[in-house]
């Protein structure tokens, strides 16, 4: 569904808010007959991103084909490692071990390019810290640009033939004109 917040109202007495909003796209009716009034309910918003083409998500695999030939390597290790050493592009989460593999099998299902890594645990209190890396399939037009620019900075280093700048200039114009302004 997508709309756009409407209205807020603040009651200083009752120290409650009302948030009104309107939808543009999708039918909100299916959730309120299925919720109805007067639950408690989690709510979460985001702003829509910008999706990159699939021409440029065809070059980045392209390229980490050809990457994975020249060093005998796996494309989808190949891939994740350049996820990992590019930044930005993951949520750091606190969460009790116990869940650790459930939320692996649920947050990577699906999604070649998202994983999990532990950055530290406390037995005692049976918590750990991880990195949840965001995939390509989740990256706006700038994230997937730095994607690309690490995967041809690692070809020329083997010698692989890549996009000239003027190349890659017209494949980022090409996103701009199908999915609007990058981010």
């Amino acid at each position: 569904m997508r709309g756009y917040l409407e209205e807020l109202t603040v009651n200083r007495l009752t120290n409650t808010q009302r948030l009104s909003l309107k939808i543009v796209a999708g039918d909100a009716t299916a959730l309120f007959d299925e919720y109805g009034t007067g639950r408690e309910l989690e709510i979460s918003l985001s702003i829509p991103r910008k999706k990159r083409s699939l021409d440029a998500n065809a070059y980045c695999w392209a390229l980490i084909g050809k990457l994975a030939e020249k060093i005998d390597g796996k494309p989808k290790q190949i891939y994740r490692e350049l996820i990992r050493d590019l930044g930005g592009n993951y949520e750091t989460l606190q969460i009790k071990t116990a869940a650790i593999d459930a939320f692996e099998r649920a947050w990577t299902k699906g999604h070649d390019g998202r994983f999990i890594e532990m950055i530290s645990w406390d037995e005692y209190e049976g918590l750990a810290c991880i990195a949840a890396y965001y995939g390509s399939s989740d990256y706006d037009t700038k994230t997937m640009s730095r994607l690309i620019d690490r995967v041809i900075v690692e070809c020329r280093e083997q010698g692989i033939e890549t996009m000239t700048p003027k190349e890659k200039y017209e494949l980022m114009k090409d996103w701009e004109r199908r999915y609007g302004r990058m981010a």
